[in-house]
């Protein structure tokens, strides 16, 4: 394949958007040169990794979050504010980068300032994503107030990523897609290669990814059970590790794929991508959505719905639920089809057009 060129952005709040990004790199041919436009955890998780072509973004577009970790609606309102105000300068700087670069094409992962530069220089743009299932998809089987949420997270994705050329939606549940989104197409979530590699195994502990909005919690809730699991515990500043009989981890990206891979269950936060990755293995599920973040309750509805999971609401957890879970709840549950194959094929396709 004659060498092509990629800028690729995404947002930089949390590891779903970068491990996505991430599994997509791995299996693209040596030969296209990916240039990775972020910020935040995205931006040190590629940069501890040494990415030869990485740049950051300086107007973030990150969630508001109280002191206990929780989302802030006012917060997240401020953000945007001073998003607004370092976006012009952003777009310029990053503009003069992709003319000098001179890309083939532009992939955005929920970033909203690459589609633009896309539009401004007249280059083809690609979606990939998990985000515009709210718009592109039917909610037939979601509640009034999920479907309101859904409706909501729609404006808001169509409005960030406007008009790409095609849509690749990363999910771990299937809808249906609207029959006038002809350039959308659907995919499992995105399984790094280091995972898909691995043997699944059961060896008999409970593995925990920390979120500072209900990590504090669900150690307490998990502290109380007998010794007949092991609790492994990813993510926890080191001032919160209190509890002696829990294993506590820094985030590492090997370490935490094969522990995913052998664990009995898996605690997390409702994201789409680890989530997508925890059905991967066959590992059942419990999940707490984070407070005022729309789409993971409606993730978390279908992890339920598909009998690959529970969920409860922080407010409602307790000792019970979760005793309740580790003794009865089973899955079935599994996917062994990795999206990001199905990434590769569409960014090939695009690229050959050029």
């Amino acid at each position: 394949m004659i060498e092509k060129t990629i800028c690729y952005s995404l947002p930089g709040e949390g590891l779903g958007h970068a491990t996505r990004t991430y599994s997509v790199l791995e299996k693209l041919d040596p030969s296209i040169k990916v240039h990775i436009f972020t910020w935040g955890e995205a931006y040190n998780f590629f940069k501890e990794q040494n990415y030869p072509h990485l740049y950051k973004i300086e107007a973030e577009l990150p969630f508001g979050r109280s002191k206990s970790g929780t989302i802030s609606i006012p917060k997240t309102i401020n953000n945007f504010f001073h998003f607004i105000k370092k976006y012009k300068k952003s777009f310029n700087d990053i503009k003069n980068i992709i003319i000098d670069l001179n890309p083939d094409l532009i992939i955005s992962d929920f970033e909203p300032i690459l589609p633009r530069i896309a539009k401004k220089l007249n280059i083809k743009y690609l979606s990939i994503d998990n985000q515009h299932k709210f718009s592109r998809c039917y909610t037939e089987d979601l509640s009034l107030k999920l479907k309101f949420y859904s409706w909501i997270m729609g404006l808001y994705t169509e409005l960030l990523v406007p008009n790409p050329s095609g849509i690749l939606i990363s999910t771990f549940y299937h809808s249906k897609i609207k029959k006038k989104s002809k350039s959308t197409f659907l995919a499992n979530c995105f399984i790094r290669s280091s995972l898909e590699k691995m043997e699944i195994k059961d060896n008999n502990f409970i593995l925990v990814y920390y979120k500072k909005s209900s990590g504090d919690q669900i150690l307490e809730q998990l502290n109380k059970i007998s010794s007949k699991y092991k609790i492994k515990v990813y993510g926890c500043p080191k001032e919160k590790r209190m509890y002696s009989n829990i294993e506590y981890n820094d985030i590492s990206n090997y370490n935490f794929l094969n522990d995913l891979a052998n664990c009995s269950y898996l605690f997390c936060a409702s994201g789409n991508q680890l989530i997508g990755e925890g059905i991967y293995c066959g590992k059942p599920i419990f999940t707490i959505p984070e407070h005022n973040q729309a789409e993971q309750y409606i993730n978390a509805f279908f992890i339920q719905k598909m009998n690959a999971g529970t969920f409860c609401y922080l407010k409602d957890l307790n000792f019970e639920l979760i005793q309740d879970f580790l003794n009865e709840f089973k899955t079935k549950n599994s996917s062994k089809i990795n999206g990001a194959d199905q990434a590769v094929t569409l960014i090939n396709s695009y690229l050959l057009e050029n």
